[in-house]
């Protein structure tokens, strides 16, 4: 036997002359080693999803136990809990109301959602939900908020922060919905503008 000839590639030995060489990842996807590879990597994902999307059981908890590490560093762990079984059966909304030194009120709204603004709406969103739970920061949002409305000629200015919120019926229930509650989270007079 002659050591000095190369050992053909037998991949090369089928490749048309000019055509370049598969990468890696073709290699490994054309491989039984591979394919059985992919094959599980698609089972563990889906069984994390199924797991994760089922209602809480027995088996839910005994699955979850063992997809948990997989769903937690995929992101996988994602639930619908706020749709389903008990969606949200209120509604809050959260307005500045400002009296100028000439007696006119002013309203300021948290802007809302739109095609075009849905990523900005979102902070605003947690802006709102995050002045009602904690009461140090409602002082500076009034304050904001303020200069928006409010021109100088327009101080000294009664302001304040007024959460409203509107209770549904649950689904399938025919009473009628039940007047808002109102309740004032911050209020102030401001002297000179903020």
């Amino acid at each position: 036997m002659d050591r000095t000839a190369p050992i053909a590639d037998p991949v090369a030995s089928t490749r048309p002359v000019g055509t370049p060489r598969p990468s890696l990842q073709e290699r490994l996807e054309a491989s039984p080693a591979g394919e059985i590879a992919i094959s599980v990597l698609i089972a563990v994902i889906l069984i994390t999803v199924v797991a994760w999307s089922m209602p809480d059981s027995a088996i839910r908890r005994k699955v979850v136990g063992i997809v948990e590490p997989m769903a937690l560093t995929s992101g996988l762990d994602q639930s619908w809990y706020m749709f389903a079984p008990n969606p949200y059966r209120n509604s809050e909304t959260v307005r500045i109301h400002a009296v100028t030194a000439g007696g006119e009120e002013r309203v300021w709204d948290f802007p809302s959602g739109g095609a075009l603004t849905q990523f900005t709406w979102y902070r605003w969103h947690k802006l709102k939900e995050q002045a009602v739970r904690h009461p140090e920061i409602r002082a500076g949002v009034v304050r904001w908020a303020a200069r928006q409305i409010l021109e100088p000629s327009d101080y000294p200015a009664a302001v304040s922060m007024v959460l409203t919120v509107q209770d549904f019926p649950a689904p399938g229930v025919s009473a009628p919905p039940a007047a808002p509650a109102t309740e004032v989270l911050h209020t102030e007079v401001l002297e000179d503008p903020p």
